[in-house]
């Protein structure tokens, strides 16, 4: 056995590195604790800088250009955004005034947006006479700059549900962009939930155990994975479409990142420290789950070996 560990250095490094986090398990924990705590402040700012295309970082090329076109056209004509209301049939001329009401505070609360007291009034005549109307929002910044006040409306209001007899929309490209960045956050949310989940499963149902699986085998499993995956994405940086190159490089630096200090350091040592505690299930789950047997057979649940086949 040494002298093939010694003859495959992957292997051999992998073997070491899997001694380090056994014996070192609750420094690798705290180290990664401490890295992921250093690590909040920029994930609470990130979304300053890279939510509306970068457009508000000083000095980038994406604030040049909006900047040389607010001094050529009126930053209100550069795409606006406007608030689409629709009516019930039943709904009653009061609360008609309280939906256009509720609609024009949420929106002054945002400060770069406002309903002019005349679009409120046309609205309130377009829900009376015909049960819809479309209200523009005027601004003073650039279009960019309403995509932040879209996300804020979109937390503030409940888009697409009456509301005591009014449903409220937003329209206009900053809407549209608050939309699709509100829909990606919870998908990527929902995949990394369900993901990991089912990842340890399979482990679960193909190794049986920790004991089956060092990680002198199957790192050289998960790291050819990550690699094959971020050289398919970093593929995407060639592109010329700032967007795409964003994505595929900010997707291969995330999985590089997920393979090696999650994958390879975080989860072993966190599979150390937990020990029995890696496979418990609640019992009622366990009654639910259909008993597995891989490469020919395993013992009961009772503990009673299977009687051997009778020739």
């Amino acid at each position: 056995m040494r002298k093939l560990a010694g003859s495959q250095p992957m292997r051999r490094g992998m073997v070491n590195l899997s001694e380090f986090l056994t014996r070192r398990r609750w420094l690798v924990l705290a180290a990664w604790i401490a890295v992921v705590a250093l690590a909040m402040p920029l994930a609470s700012k990130q979304t300053d800088d890279l939510i509306s295309g970068g457009f508000e970082v000083p000095g980038v090329q994406s604030q040049i250009v909006e900047d040389a076109l607010a001094d050529d056209f009126d930053p209100a004509q550069s795409g606006g955004m406007g608030v689409v209301l629709s009516a019930e049939p039943e709904a009653t001329p009061a609360e008609i005034d309280a939906g256009v009401a509720r609609v024009r505070t949420a929106v002054a609360e945002q400060g770069d947006a406002a309903m002019t007291p005349q679009a409120a009034a046309a609205a309130r005549a377009g829900l009376l006479s015909e049960g819809v109307a479309v209200v523009p929002l005027t601004s003073s910044i650039p279009a960019s700059g309403l995509t932040d006040v879209a996300m804020d409306l979109r937390e503030e209001i409940e888009l697409g549900v009456p509301d005591e007899g009014v449903t409220t929309y937003l329209s206009g490209q900053p809407a549209a962009y608050a939309g699709l960045q509100e829909l990606s956050r919870e998908d990527l949310e929902q995949a990394e939930v369900i993901g990991f989940p089912i990842v340890a499963l399979i482990l679960l149902a193909v190794l049986g155990s920790a004991a089956a699986a060092p990680l002198s085998s199957s790192a050289r499993t998960i790291s050819s994975a990550a690699l094959i995956m971020t050289a398919v994405f970093m593929v995407f940086v060639l592109t010329g479409v700032p967007s795409i190159k964003e994505l595929g490089f900010g997707t291969a630096v995330a999985i590089a990142l997920d393979a090696t200090i999650v994958r390879l350091i975080l989860v072993p040592a966190a599979m150390q420290l937990l020990g029995t505690w890696n496979w418990w299930l609640p019992g009622w789950l366990d009654r639910l789950l259909p008993d597995l047997e891989l490469e020919g057979g395993s013992d009961r649940r009772d503990g009673s070996a299977a009687e051997p086949a009778q020739a």
